[in-house]
This record gives C-alpha cells, structure tokens and sequence, in this order.
C-alpha cells in the first residue's frame, strides 16, 4: 500500500512540473495575447502601459519584441518606438542615432503574414539589423521581430552601403525565436523541410 501510495506521489509530481513547464514555456503575454516564451531570452522591464515586450539575449547581443497593437494603429509609429526601445537594451551602451537604410521585403514565413520590414542602421561603430513581421490571426495584429549586431568599424559601414537584400544576413538565434513565437500564435507547425531559419545565417558577433 505505501509502495503504490508512493508511485502515485511521484506520479503527481511528475504531472504538476510538466504542467509547470508547459505553462511556462507559453506563458509570455502582452496586451491579452499569450505566445510562448523565447528560449535563453529574458524579458526586459517596461512600463506596465507599454504595448509590446522585449526580450534581450546578451551574448550574442539580440533583442527580440513582441506588440499586440489596438485597431488603427499607425505601424511606422510604433515601430519607430519598439526599434529605440530594443537598441537601447540590447546595447545600452551604444549610441542609438543610427543612420538608416530599407532593404528588399522578405519571403513570408507564415501564411497569416501580411507585411514586413528590414532594415540596417549604422551608428558609426555598430552596425544592426531589424526585421519583423506583421502577423494577423484571430482578428488581432501583432508585429515580432528582432534586432542583432552585424559587425562593427569600417567593414560594417562597407556592408551598410551595399547590402540590397533581406535574406542574405539572418541572425539565428533571432530567426528560431521570432519563427517559434509567432507559430505559437498562428498554431502553424514548423516545416524541417523548408526551414525559415536555414538561409545564409550569420551568428552576431562575439562581443569585444
């Protein structure tokens, strides 16, 4: 009797921690959207009114967001806002008056997809990428995406003046993170086949 009253003890914990971990790994929300939490990422503080969630992975240097805007919103705006405010975690000691040039939309990755953007600034050190996604699912819009290091000094200006294509440079710690996130959203399942992540991929550089 005690034997079986111990399996079942076991048994109970064993429940209760993958429940747990279940609950934890879909357990990231903003606004009333819930999506799973990036793995090796920790959320970054934000005032409690904020309309997205950052996410910042030090080493390598990238940062990850999430927002779950209201009807109407103006993309170019919020999206100004969610850049500053993920350059100035993920590199809280760079300056952030980047100069800024648009490159060629990207493939969709989800077929709830609708729009998209990327983008390399300079600094005049540092050199980044920007992407994201504008998602649209169960009549709610989110924009995710991810910021990450492309290099730094001469050879990433170099980069900076002739880059032209958005799917020649992918971070893919950035790529996993934002690919799972926004399938925990749309339910879609990711395809080993056509991997979204397995283009010409670039780790950020290691820091100095």
């Amino acid at each position: 009797m005690l034997r079986i009253c111990l399996i079942v003890i076991c048994c109970l914990i064993l429940w209760t921690s993958a429940i747990s971990q279940r609950i934890t790994r879909k357990g990231c929300r903003v606004g009333e959207a819930e999506f799973s939490c990036p793995k090796n990422f920790t959320r970054a503080p934000l005032e409690p009114a904020s309309r997205f969630a950052i996410f910042i992975r030090n080493k390598p240097g990238v940062g990850l967001f999430v927002a779950s805007p209201e009807p109407g919103f103006d993309e170019q705006r919020l999206i100004d806002e969610i850049i500053k405010a993920t350059l100035a975690r993920a590199f809280p000691k760079e300056s952030l008056t980047f100069q800024w040039k648009r490159l060629k939309a990207m493939d969709h990755i989800s077929r709830f997809e609708s729009a998209g953007g990327v983008l390399h600034g300079f600094n005049g050190e540092l050199l980044v990428q920007i992407k994201y996604r504008r998602i649209r699912v169960r009549d709610r819009e989110f924009l995710i995406g991810y910021t990450a290091e492309l290099g730094r000094g001469a050879q990433a200006k170099e980069s900076l003046e002739i880059a032209s294509g958005a799917d020649s440079l992918e971070s893919i710690a950035g790529c996993q993170a934002i690919v799972e996130i926004i399938y925990s959203i749309t339910d879609e399942k990711i395809d080993r086949a056509n991997d979204p992540c397995s283009l010409d991929v670039i780790a950020a550089p290691k820091p100095v």
